[in-house]
């Protein structure tokens, strides 16, 4: 038991002396009050003081460096883990950030400059679609846009479809609004430019089994050159 002096003049003892740590019986130690320690001080944890928390005067510290792994966690049923920061939150591997959350909720992944909502510097694998989530029940649109450099509008971007085998399948090209089909056609020379490889074939069918004839309809449109 480690209590504090009674208040009370020189050689007078007055008021009641205050618990500050107590020892029990089961070899816990009780802090009555708050441990204040110097930015020299740290609170060691293991044999090995593995695990360490102190603060050096500019930044604050949970250090690990002893066997096994550095978890932090809820253990009880319902119980959420926060982790809070007043403006940014960096995720980092060998010291280097990994993954970014600015003030203003932007998310970078591989990168600390999150342009949107999710920034993601490399490429992404997805396993097996990817989903437009409407926030509304009404009509809705989902887009693939390629914005400029930082929001600018200087250059063009082209969009390229492959298939399992990175062979090229759709190539849309953004200066020209052309679109190509056929793994050869990586830059459309028109609005619809199709190579189907050494045959050169394009099917357009219009089959409807309906009992009349007439209800299926193909209208094709040429204008150009005799060539």
């Amino acid at each position: 038991l480690l209590q504090t002096a009674p208040a009370g003049s020189s050689g007078t003892s007055q008021g009641t002396a205050a618990t500050v740590l107590t020892c029990t019986s089961g070899g816990d130690v009780i802090i009555a009050n708050d441990l204040d320690l110097s930015d020299a001080g740290k609170i060691t944890l293991g044999t090995g003081d593995d695990l360490q928390i102190y603060a050096n005067g500019s930044n604050s510290f949970i250090d690990h460096s002893g066997d096994g792994d550095l978890w932090i966690r809820t253990l009880g049923t319902g119980e959420d883990l926060y982790l809070n920061a007043k403006d940014a939150m960096s995720f980092q591997t060998d010291s280097v950030t990994r993954i970014y959350i600015n003030a203003a909720t932007d998310v970078g992944i591989a990168t600390t400059s999150p342009y949107e909502k999710l920034d993601v510097h490399g490429n992404i694998a997805v396993n097996p679609e990817i989903t437009f989530v409407p926030l509304t029940d009404g009509n809705a649109i989902g887009y693939i846009n390629f914005h400029g450099f930082q929001g600018g509008a200087t250059q063009y971007r082209d969009l390229g479809i492959y298939n399992g085998r990175q062979g090229l399948v759709t190539q849309f090209d953004g200066s020209s609004g052309y679109v190509g089909f056929g793994p050869t056609v990586t830059v459309p020379s028109y609005p619809l430019h199709v190579i189907n490889g050494a045959n050169q074939t394009m099917e357009i069918n219009n089959s409807v089994a309906t009992a009349s004839a007439s209800t299926s309809i193909l209208n094709l449109w040429y204008s150009g050159d005799a060539d």
